[in-house]
């Protein structure tokens, strides 16, 4: 199993950051490895709300299908993504900072490997880390620069 855990500041209030993330229709604004991502399911965004993303890593194009575990704006915010490659969790938690006008945003997130891709597991963890950290940055850089 893959682990990684990070924050980042970002200058914007929790509420923006949280709206931004929880819409996973905004994945490849921020996901390096996410093509596409559209949400499956009708109405608002809440506990059980699917997407469907087409990610393209380590040269394949595969699908997952994502689903939001928990909604608690804005403060909290938990989605699976399953795939015929790998199954993530990741856990998103945004804690207001210089009072309320920019937030820490942290993200505990695990993966795993399936079938025979499980074998590059312990290859790809380090890049996968050092990649999904690198996206906080990303994240951080899409927030900043616009409304």
């Amino acid at each position: 199993m893959i682990t990684i855990r990070g924050s980042v500041e970002i200058q914007r209030p929790a509420v923006s950051v949280f709206e931004f993330l929880s819409d996973l229709g905004n994945a490849p604004k921020w996901q390096r490895g996410v093509v596409e991502s559209r949400r499956t399911s009708e109405g608002p965004i809440r506990v059980g709300t699917r997407f469907r993303e087409t990610v393209r890593t380590m040269g394949v194009r595969f699908e997952a299908v994502c689903e939001v575990t928990v909604f608690d704006p804005p403060r909290r915010f938990s989605m699976t993504a399953d795939g015929r490659m790998i199954h993530y969790e990741g856990d998103f938690t945004f804690e207001p900072i210089a009072g309320g006008e920019a937030t820490r945003l942290s993200v505990t997130a695990s993966m795993k490997m399936k079938g025979l891709w499980r074998v590059f597991e312990w290859i790809a963890g380090r890049e996968i880390r050092k990649e999904s950290l690198a996206e906080l940055e990303d994240i951080k850089k899409a927030l900043e620069a616009g409304p």
